[in-house]
């Protein structure tokens, strides 16, 4: 691979001899060995969003249970409480995504967590605007009939990863996003339905262990969730950005890739 310059930008090209997708196995084993290098940075940076996102969940679980409700003159108030929370979470996890993909990219350039959430807050409102985007199209591909939505959504699967590394926003995108899987719509579709089979099966048997030993739901769905934050989002936001990466790797011959996409793991 060669870097050339375009608009201030570095960029690689790469050769005829480029790489091909790693195996799931490969990008799995690849993904946990990255996120033990970088255990505590990833840690801090999901911390608070995981903490969050266990209280809000509680919240959640209580009401719909109707457990513990307080007074009327308390209810109220209460409920507006879990609602700041619920808004907040989902705040700070969107946030929290971006610093993982950021940092994941690119972990030399940001030492704490603070320089990297201080990049992140940047794409709060770009990134809002392409998950939107993501999800009309998606869901208008469920209502023409499901397969059309699954097709859609493993299209646009990185079309975040095309805002963050590579600058793009809103419907361009979602278009560098499909150009990036077209061609290669099923190796990308199989290593994303054995990620997702394995994250379910861990997901449920925490959650199983967990209801064993808590007999409280709302407290063991709360650990279960911050778990979940704390550490299969980093480490699935590692998959996914591996993956991205040998993506722009194999591409087509004199491809020009942001050099961010191709910084070194």
């Amino acid at each position: 691979m060669y870097p050339r310059e375009r608009g201030g930008q570095a960029l690689i090209i790469t050769s005829n001899f480029s790489m091909s997708l790693r195996s799931s196995t490969t990008l799995l084993n690849d993904s946990i060995a990255f996120y033990k290098t970088h255990m505590q940075a990833y840690s801090m940076i999901v911390l608070l969003a995981a903490f969050l996102t266990a209280l809000a969940s509680y919240g959640i679980e209580v009401y719909s249970a109707g457990e513990t409700v307080p007074p009327d003159a308390l209810a109220l108030t209460t409920l507006l409480v879990f609602v700041v929370i619920a808004t907040a979470a989902v705040v700070l996890c969107i946030l929290a995504y971006v610093a993982l993909v950021l940092f994941t990219a690119n972990p030399s350039q940001y030492p704490t967590a603070t320089s990297v959430y201080r990049e992140a807050k940047k794409y709060f409102f770009p990134y809002l605007w392409v998950a939107i985007l993501t999800t009309l199209a998606v869901v208008a591909g469920f209502i023409l009939l499901f397969v059309p939505g699954i097709i859609i959504g493993i299209w646009l699967m990185f079309s975040h990863f095309a805002l963050l590394l590579e600058g793009k926003r809103g419907m361009e995108a979602l278009k560098a996003s499909k150009a990036l899987v077209k061609g290669r719509w099923w190796p990308v579709f199989c290593r994303l339905l054995v990620f997702g089979a394995l994250y379910l099966v861990l997901v449920l048997a925490v959650s199983f262990i967990l209801g064993v030993i808590v007999p409280d739901t709302a407290i063991a769905g709360a650990i279960v969730d911050f778990v979940t934050t704390l550490v299969l989002a980093p480490i699935a936001t590692i998959y996914f950005y591996f993956l991205y990466k040998d993506l722009h790797s194999s591409g087509p011959a004199n491809a020009p890739v942001p050099a961010s996409v191709n910084a070194p793991v």
